[in-house]
């Protein structure tokens, strides 16, 4: 598994957090957010999620929420598209011997988006909540400097996350 963000609605995130991501498909579409709705996603019924916080954080998909998903996403084998297919789904992809789609910057988007076409392939690991505007990056802690800059977070350097990785929501 590799770790996507995912922006949506406060209601959105309860949804998904609840219930797990639905799949879209052409009786119950996502329908494009920045065409107002009017038409199909530049690569079909599918979840997005990308490895960019700056792309999930766009206020026309978090809608205001300032909340993003940090979702734990099977990608298995990733067919790179160049160019948008708004058709793409899940049979059709494979079909092809594929089980997701990945369109890097620069193509036709302009930061790295990932598609899955069966919502069981992305499960939310953490909710992050943040504000807008531009923040200062905390100093690198000395134990990462003597591991070559490398280091992890653990549950327990996370606010509010019990020892277990669970967070707790009523701090």
């Amino acid at each position: 598994p590799v770790y996507k963000f995912h922006g949506t609605s406060v209601e959105g995130v309860n949804g998904i957090c609840k219930d797990g991501f639905r799949q879209p498909d052409a009786s119950n579409p996502n329908m494009d957010k920045k065409s107002g709705g009017t038409k199909l996603p530049m690569y079909g019924h599918g979840v997005y999620l990308a490895s960019d916080s700056t792309k999930s954080a766009q206020k026309e998909y978090t809608q205001g929420s300032n909340m993003l998903l940090v979702c734990k996403t099977l990608l298995g084998r990733s067919l790179t598209l160049t160019k948008p297919d708004n058709h793409l789904e899940k049979k059709k992809l494979r079909k092809m011997g594929f089980d997701s789609v990945f369109a890097p910057a620069g193509s036709a988007v302009r930061f790295d988006e990932y598609i899955v076409y069966d919502a069981r392939q992305v499960v939310v690991a953490y909710v992050v909540h943040f504000k807008q505007g531009h923040a200062r990056l905390p100093a690198t802690p000395l134990s990462s400097a003597s591991s070559g800059g490398r280091f992890s977070i653990k549950p327990s350097d996370v606010y509010g996350a019990k020892r277990d990785g669970e967070v707790d929501d009523t701090k």
